[in-house]
């Protein structure tokens, strides 16, 4: 029983990891914004540059939960997998509900799902001919293949479980000092296992939405707190 449950830990402690990259990311993309408001620089090209970041927090994600998952130094091959996996994945789920969005995390299942093609993959034995293509780039050709089934797989069975999670950070939003309480207590309690930055990642990229004065819809309370300081400071 303990052999399992520290192999368990061991593979979600790697997704705490994952979530490290979108982090590293943010700052640049608040220095970026920061200084594109009225009271600095007024410019709307360095405002237009920090949305490209906040508005694709799940290429970031998928770029951090291929790198956490793949077992090889080389994770360039998976990278790129991953990538066109995932514009293919919402492809996908746009061609059956144009409405579904499923944010970070759609970067963290696609990286994660890229990343253990690319671990099994890589050793498949395939015709001579097929070489140059197979082995460890083998996974840039089955990756996007696999996200077309997937992408629809999920465009049916996501919408409960997004309408969970919404449920979910809603009580806990509203439940006022007991929802902090319990966010607080959660956070702490993960942190000796890598896993607070799980939770972080859904309520700082996921919990609410907000249009950016360039027309972009960005989500998550952390980008939506950013820019309210920056409309403070405007003002």
């Amino acid at each position: 029983m303990l052999p399992i449950l520290s192999k368990i830990n061991n593979q979600l402690s790697k997704l705490g990891r994952a979530m490290l990259i979108p982090i590293v990311a943010q700052p640049v993309a608040g220095i970026l914004s920061r200084f594109g408001q009225p009271d600095l620089i007024d410019s709307e090209l360095l405002r237009m540059a920090a949305d490209v970041i906040f508005g694709n927090m799940d290429l970031l994600f998928v770029v951090g939960a291929s790198v956490a998952f793949t077992k090889s130094k080389d994770k360039t091959t998976t990278i790129l997998g991953a990538i066109l996996a995932l514009m293919v994945f919402k492809k996908a789920l746009a061609f059956v509900n144009p409405d579904l969005n499923m944010g970070i995390f759609a970067g963290i299942i696609v990286g994660s799902a890229t990343a253990i093609l690319y671990n099994y993959s890589r050793d498949w034995k395939t015709p001579s001919m097929f070489s140059f293509f197979t082995g460890e780039k083998f996974v840039v050709t089955l990756a996007p293949l696999a996200a077309v089934p997937f992408g629809l797989l999920f465009a049916q069975v996501w919408s409960p479980v997004e309408s969970g999670l919404d449920a979910f950070a809603v009580a806990l939003l509203g439940a006022g000092a007991l929802g902090a309480f319990l966010f607080g207590f959660l956070n702490r309690s993960l942190i000796p296992f890598g896993l607070h930055h799980v939770i972080n990642s859904y309520v700082f990229f996921e919990v609410g939405s907000y249009v950016t004065s360039t027309g972009t819809v960005v989500t998550g309370k952390s980008l939506a707190l950013s820019r309210e300081i920056q409309l403070l400071a405007v003002f």
